[in-house]
């Protein structure tokens, strides 16, 4: 019950990317109401492009371990957490059989295809400083589209992880109806990424 920047985009999604597979796995049913009760705070905060936001207006705390300017009053979707909720949302249509889970896994990744940035024969989302690293400011958009020029940016300093993540989320997209973009999507970022390791030398030289 922590009030931390990105807890909502950022940090719930990591754990309901894990209890659909815990129940799988021991059958148990503890604390269904408690997981109840954060699926409606995550709800609450899904917009209608289907991504989780932050919500900034008022809640000094989004940026009180040390991310984000004080001073940017708009809601944010943190890019990688939002990964994480697609993932969830696939083991819980799994786990459930419910199609609703589908429906939304599909709009949320169609709008993370969107987001992306496309440039030469590869993709990134840019890290325009509101919130969480490598978040989307819900009003604005991307204030600019400028490439992550290390894979050591944000206050992280965890470029390759920010944008590694989404990949994980369009072939999730890929595997349920085989839509082509997901897979070309894919490709594009992962050879960003391949790009910024080489060239920061994460991985060595070419």
């Amino acid at each position: 019950m922590q009030h931390i920047s990105s807890m909502m985009s950022g940090v719930l999604p990591k754990y309901f990317e894990a209890l659909p597979l815990v129940r799988a796995m021991t059958g148990s049913t503890f604390g269904n109401d408690i997981e109840k009760g954060m699926l409606e705070a995550i709800y609450k905060n899904i917009s209608h492009d289907g991504l989780i936001y932050d919500c900034q207006e008022g809640r000094p705390w989004n940026v009180g371990v040390g991310y984000g300017d004080a001073e940017w009053k708009e809601d944010y979707a943190n890019i990688a957490g939002n990964g994480r909720w697609i993932c969830a949302m696939d083991f819980y249509r799994q786990f459930t059989n419910d199609k609703e889970w589908e429906k939304r896994l599909v709009r949320a990744a169609e709008r993370i295809y969107e987001l992306a940035v496309r440039k030469d024969d590869y993709a990134y989302f840019p890290n325009p400083g509101c919130g969480n690293d490598f978040s989307y400011p819900k009003n604005s958009g991307w204030t600019h589209t400028d490439e992550p020029a290390t894979g050591v940016e944000g206050t992280e300093g965890a470029t390759v992880f920010y944008q590694s993540l989404p990949i994980r989320r369009l072939m999730k997209w890929y595997k349920l109806g085989g839509d082509e973009r997901a897979m070309d999507l894919s490709k594009k970022i992962a050879a960003f990424v391949m790009k910024v390791c080489h060239e920061t030398q994460i991985l060595g030289k070419p």
